[in-house]
């Protein structure tokens, strides 16, 4: 999705937000091979609860399957739009560093 941000209708995100998923949970909800369209964005929130620091932005989109899964990434107090990895880690993560190995 790169730096996208299309700003949702609220009447959306009220009929949505409470029924989406986080989309790093897809595999675990059986949903892993749906594709996913990106629907909008909102903000919500301060970082760290900081005003300083920036604010949190929610990524809605929608599966094949009609379901609805988020992502969340920070906005900048210098307007610049970054995954929460960069946010935290400083840097961006591989799509599996956050997977629990199994033993």
């Amino acid at each position: 999705m790169g730096n996208e941000f299309r700003e949702m209708d609220p009447d959306l995100v009220e009929r949505i937000k409470g029924d989406a998923w986080s989309i790093g949970s897809m595999e675990a909800h059986g949903a892993g091979e749906r594709t996913t369209t990106y629907v909008g964005s909102r903000i919500s929130g301060y970082l760290d609860n900081d005003s300083r620091k920036g604010r949190l932005v929610f990524d809605y989109y929608q599966d094949s399957a009609g379901a609805y899964w988020f992502k969340n990434r920070a906005l900048l107090p210098d307007g610049e739009i970054v995954s929460m990895d960069r946010y935290i880690f400083g840097r961006e993560l591989g799509r599996y560093a956050h997977t629990r190995r199994r033993k």
